[in-house]
């Protein structure tokens, strides 16, 4: 299992790159994460100043990075899925997805209800056809979150929104500490059931090592493309949010670059399920 090859919580974060679980990364993404800086400190959306402050958030007495690794480490899963991160929001723990009805659109509506309602009361998500909502940091949908709620699995709850902080972060980002821990905008607990989600794919996927992980993170988004999508993010500058979010040192990088690299190609273009 992916468990034996850590090393403590505390120094997980530096140690990614003695991890050697990979080959040198292609050539072709080689030269990305000076690029990427570059293009993230560009970009309108990521404000680098606020992505230092959910740095400094601490979870069970752990610093955030150390706490994601303690997680995965917990759940058998390799510290490289922090490559999610990027993909699902570029480090905003105030990323809100808002998800139109599709073809499983009724059945996501019934669990997504009660949380589209409070989510359009406070100003989120506004006009109709939204069947589903994507939260924070690991994009935690509605559905997902009520049927793990459900299950009691989660003690996350929708009324928390009533008291989120998402109106204050923008003029003052140290008001992530104080989200309340049943939010899903909490960055403790949405990185809690986001590993708890990923945990339960993989425990779904069949095969062995890299394979199944690859299946796990398509499963966790759903799409067999999701994977490609995956690898250009980290091509084009999400290594440089993990950096600046404290998830990465620079020594590290390419250790996550290799694992993107490894899994893009597992689901094609022609297949439509993971």
């Amino acid at each position: 299992m992916w468990g034996n090859k850590f090393l403590p919580a505390l120094g997980l974060a530096v140690a990614l790159a003695g991890f050697g679980l990979f080959k040198k990364v292609e050539e072709e993404t080689e030269n990305a994460y000076e690029k990427g800086q570059e293009l993230v400190a560009n970009q309108k959306y990521v404000d680098l100043n606020k992505l230092s402050e959910v740095a400094r958030v601490s979870c069970n007495g752990l610093p955030l990075a150390a706490y994601f690794y303690r997680l995965a480490q917990d759940y058998n899963l390799p510290p490289q899925v922090i490559a999610i991160i990027p993909r699902e929001s570029s480090g905003n723990p105030y990323a809100t997805g808002c998800d139109p009805c599709g073809g499983s659109g009724g059945a996501r509506l019934a669990l997504s209800r009660q949380w589209i309602q409070i989510s359009q009361n406070i100003g989120l998500c506004k006009g109709g056809g939204v069947c589903s909502i994507g939260y924070g940091l690991m994009q935690i949908t509605s559905h997902t979150l009520e049927e793990y709620r459900r299950a009691e699995k989660i003690n996350l709850t929708p009324y928390a929104l009533l008291n989120s902080r998402i109106f204050y972060f923008r003029s003052n980002p140290s008001a992530i500490r104080d989200e309340p821990p049943q939010s899903p905008y909490n960055v403790c607990s949405n990185i809690q059931v986001g590993l708890l989600i990923l945990r339960d794919k993989y425990k779904s996927c069949g095969g062995e090592g890299i394979s199944r992980i690859a299946c796990a993170v398509c499963r966790y988004n759903g799409n067999p493309k999701y994977l490609k999508a995956l690898r250009e993010t980290i091509s084009k500058g999400g290594t440089g949010i993990l950096v600046k979010l404290g998830f990465l040192k620079d020594d590290a990088v390419d250790i996550v670059k290799d694992f993107v690299v490894k899994i893009a190609g597992f689901f094609g273009f022609s297949v439509n399920r993971c």
